[in-house]
């Protein structure tokens, strides 16, 4: 009688911990693009644009950040919006407090937000005239 109740113990905690789940974040490579060609021209001191993330994002979900300095002097354009998280595909944000008349490049940084090595950028050149 020992013997079998110390073998349906045995059973059950077998069987308990081999169908315990470990969280696994499933994302892929960070691939996005956005709607900003690579010279864009504003006629306001914002330029609004779009960020498409095409591979698959994980349940922790993804940071979208802009930064922007000035093409000439390498001074930063500040401030830019909020870093924002996501965890779908289609996203908008701008570029913002452009100078006139000065090229300012921003870059666009996407990162997994469970794996910090996991990241992506992508930048563009734009002038408000």
């Amino acid at each position: 009688m020992t013997r079998v109740l110390l073998i349906l113990i045995m059973g059950c905690t077998l069987l308990f911990t081999s169908c315990t789940k470990t969280a696994v974040n499933d994302s892929d490579p960070i691939v996005f693009t956005t709607d900003a060609s690579a010279s864009n021209i504003s006629v306001a001191s914002s330029f609004p644009f779009k960020v498409t993330i095409s591979s698959r994002i994980g349940y922790s979900g993804l940071n979208v950040a802009v930064t922007a300095v000035e093409e000439v002097s390498g001074l930063s354009v500040t401030p830019q919006p909020p870093n924002f998280k996501t965890n779908i595909a289609d996203n908008s944000t701008s570029v913002i407090n452009l100078p006139q008349q000065k090229w300012v490049i921003a870059t666009v940084k996407v990162t997994d937000l469970y794996n910090a090595n996991n990241t992506a950028s992508k930048t563009f050149r734009v002038i408000y005239k």
